[in-house]
């Protein structure tokens, strides 16, 4: 509902999101990157070095919950992307202080999509996110199709395993949720919003999941988890059912432009049947030679 006027040219851009950090990255543009997220700085070496070997040197702003505006001026960028999520305030704030500021709410299929769009509309380069929205829809086209026929009945009970550990996961307005959805699952803790929610083991244990994911960006790992005595009725760990999220490189499971490869990993992971002739590694490959120039397994990515 805002209105956001910007250069002609926007070359210096600047984020506290790491999710914007990676659709910057994605449609090419990072070498207008003046500031960045700090989160982005810890997994500079496994992924954004590897295609920017100056990012290291791009100064940090802050995170998601606090931008550091003096740096931000010295940097005197063009527009600032930030998670609208957190509200109008932060928004106010750097706006009454003379910047030009996008928030960003990624946080379903749908938004994710627009978020991209607005990208490419602010940084000029609306074919490379065209490029990608068709990628993206082709995607989601083929998955939806192929479990069209899903009964309800067989859809998969999964719990994602946090980024604080095994005990806080995201509700059923995170991007998550609508992952699993659309993948031939559903997130038992749906009733819940916003993530990083504090969960009990009690809660796990009612919820007796089919799949546990873990993401690499928490604590907790798949060894923990099994070798946990509190979990050990959960049909998700007497089965063998609990599983790192791809990738190392870089998340797959929230909502950046790499998600795409969630989505398609995900459905494979929760409904073999429908997808036996798909290979994640393969589409993995092929989109990270499209959109950052080197394959998943050239940059060392494993599934």
């Amino acid at each position: 509902g805002r209105e956001v006027e910007l250069p002609a040219n926007v070359e210096r851009v600047a984020t506290n999101y790491g999710i914007a950090t990676q659709i910057v990255f994605a449609l090419g543009q990072q070498d207008k990157l003046v500031g960045c997220d700090e989160p982005s700085h810890r997994m500079s070496d496994a992924f954004f070095s590897q295609i920017a070997p100056g990012f290291p040197e791009v100064p940090s702003v802050g995170n998601p919950r606090e931008i550091n505006t003096e740096t931000l001026a010295s940097l005197e960028p063009d527009v600032i992307f930030i998670p609208c999520s957190r509200g109008s305030e932060q928004v106010d704030q750097l706006e009454a202080l003379g910047f030009n500021v996008l928030g960003v709410n990624c946080e379903d299929l749908d938004l994710l999509a627009e978020s991209v769009v607005m990208f490419g509309q602010a940084m000029g380069c609306e074919d490379k996110a065209e490029d990608y929205i068709a990628y993206y829809e082709g995607i989601r086209d083929m998955i939806e199709e192929r479990l069209s026929d899903l009964p309800d009945d067989e859809r998969a009970k999964v719990y994602l395993s946090g980024s604080t550990g095994m005990l806080s996961t995201c509700g059923g307005d995170m991007y998550q949720s609508s992952l699993f959805d659309l993948c031939g699952g559903v997130n038992v803790a749906r009733e819940l919003t916003g993530g990083g929610k504090e969960v009990s083991a009690e809660e796990g244990l009612a919820w007796d999941p089919e799949y546990v994911f873990v993401v690499h960006y928490g604590p907790a790992t798949p060894e923990q988890i099994l070798a946990d005595s509190n979990f050990a009725n959960v049909t998700a760990v007497k089965e063998g059912n609990v599983m790192w999220f791809p990738s190392e490189l870089a998340p797959w499971d929230y909502p950046s432009m790499q998600a795409v490869l969630g989505l398609v990993w995900c459905a494979k992971t929760l409904q073999p049947d429908y997808f036996e002739d798909v290979d994640a590694l393969e589409y993995a490959d092929e989109y990270f030679e499209e959109f950052f120039g080197k394959s998943f397994t050239d940059m060392g990515g494993t599934i």
